[in-house]
């Protein structure tokens, strides 16, 4: 697996369900990533689309987000991974690849999802910091998107 490519699909600001059919016309991910105007076009991308998927930006700001992850010891689980959770069987549309710091060892233990304001009342903050050490301490994976606020909080 090549994690610039999953990191650069991530940051392509198009549905997940789209992500998804582009691998699947591309065949991989590779293809699609190294994959031109005229391939997208001729697949039957939109134009619009195409520009999003070739954006220049979005290349050099998934080398930043690699170099970033490296540094501070961030795994990088594809859907190629052994380490994929089973758990994500059951939805409709998987996450292609998502972020974890820490045992990945845990990721099909249970858990729950902590998420809410970036910006929040100081009481909320506090609740959620109290209701994640409750169940951390229960042997629950707390997992949240790692935002400001009440994400931070629970972590």
């Amino acid at each position: 697996m090549n994690k610039i490519e999953y990191i650069w699909l991530s940051n392509i600001d198009i549905s997940l369900e789209n992500k998804y059919k582009l691998i699947n016309i591309f065949g991989d991910i590779s293809k699609l990533y190294k994959s031109s105007f005229d391939d997208l076009i001729y697949f039957g991308i939109q134009e619009e689309i195409a520009y999003k998927i070739l954006n220049k930006y979005t290349k050099e700001k998934a080398l930043y987000d690699l170099e970033y992850i490296n540094r501070n010891n961030i795994n990088l689980i594809s859907i190629e991974d052994d380490e994929y959770p089973n758990k994500f069987s059951v939805l409709d549309v998987k996450p292609i690849c998502f972020y974890i710091k820490g045992n990945k060892e845990i990721l099909n233990n249970e858990a729950i999802g902590i998420v809410g304001s970036r910006v929040a009342l100081n009481e909320s903050l506090e609740i959620s910091r109290l209701v994640a050490n409750i169940f951390s301490t229960q042997g629950i994976n707390v997992i949240s998107g790692l935002a400001k606020g009440i994400d931070k909080y629970a972590h």
